[in-house]
């Protein structure tokens, strides 16, 4: 049998909101999701990739739209990953247009992301996380938030 998750994760990749806030977060999401398996907070130390499991199709470059080859990216990811450090985001020009720019800013379909704080739904049962979910989820965070879908 298979597991989703619904994970959510700042925009800003190092941004860990106040204890407080994670608190009535994970309330608000266990009421938006009442039959999900599990509802959760990660905070890490270092910053760390959540991906989208076999959701995941592509990686294109924000700026110019072209499609980055899977073998450059897993040797980027490689090379910005520290020994038990976590990522370190540092900007890294892109062949295709020659933007600057971190992993966390490219184009992933389906949405994957880096982060030291994450709030997570384990089959929560809903299909997407409308809109004004995530918004109610942002407002209480106080930070814009990436939501991922995650399938295994």
């Amino acid at each position: 049998m298979s597991d989703n998750w619904i994970i959510l994760i700042p925009e800003s990749a190092g941004h860990i909101p106040p204890e407080s806030k994670q608190k009535s977060a994970i309330a608000k999401l266990r009421e938006l999701t009442p039959k999900a398996d599990e509802v959760n907070v990660e905070v890490s130390e270092e910053i760390r990739f959540e991906d989208c499991g076999g959701n995941f199709e592509s990686v294109a470059c924000p700026d110019c739209g072209a499609k980055i080859e899977m073998e450059w990216w897993h040797e980027r990811m490689s090379e910005d990953h520290g020994d038990d450090e976590g990522f370190k985001l540092k900007p890294i020009q892109l062949t295709c247009c020659g933007a600057n720019r971190t992993l966390h800013e490219l184009r992933y379909e389906f949405s994957q992301g880096f982060t030291r704080f994450s709030l997570t739904t384990m089959n929560p049962n809903i299909g997407k996380l409308p809109k004004e979910s995530v918004a109610a989820l942002e407002r209480i965070l106080e930070c814009p938030l990436r939501v991922i879908y995650c399938h295994i």
